[in-house]
């Protein structure tokens, strides 16, 4: 992870996206949180990220796609809450399109095997993938639901 986070680029973007999820979840829980508070946090976070000694891997921070691009999880979660509260979750649908670009292999060059197969489901239907792994119906989401295959199909899926 020290290495990802080495890019000033990447660096940036994941701490903007994550002080914009900041800033929904002090709409959301208002009083629960401070700026300050969170801000810290989130430095905290990325520099526990950006130290070398411990030696974290982009495989085992990213893998496991289908739990973390899940309904339930981190940024449907975040999108949903900004969506209820009239805020705006562009920066969120964007961090959780690269999810879905995401490849990272172990020492032996394997991809989690529950990652190839998600990979393989993308490139076979990816608005299935969008309705039944991310929960987000195109009726009901239509907004999202456009958003989020925009963002993805930017960047053409590959096969694995």
């Amino acid at each position: 992870m020290f290495e990802v986070l080495d890019d000033p680029e990447v660096l940036d973007f994941t701490r903007k996206v994550m002080l914009e999820s900041a800033g929904v979840l002090m709409v959301c829980y208002p009083g629960e949180f401070t700026r300050e508070g969170l801000r810290l946090h989130i430095d905290d976070l990325l520099e526990r990220f950006r130290n070398r000694n411990l030696r974290d891997t982009v495989f085992r921070v990213g893998s496991d796609l289908k739990r973390k691009l899940g309904a339930d999880d981190r940024f449907m979660g975040i999108i949903r809450m900004a969506e209820k509260s009239g805020l705006d979750y562009s920066p969120f649908v964007r961090a959780m399109a690269m999810g879905f670009h995401f490849r990272a292999t172990d020492e032996q060059g394997t991809m989690w095997p529950g990652d190839a197969d998600f990979h393989r489901m993308c490139e076979k239907d990816l608005d299935r993938v969008l309705k039944e792994v991310c929960g987000v119906n195109p009726r009901k989401d239509a907004e999202i639901y456009g958003a989020l295959g925009s963002e993805i199909r930017k960047i053409p899926l590959r096969s694995t």
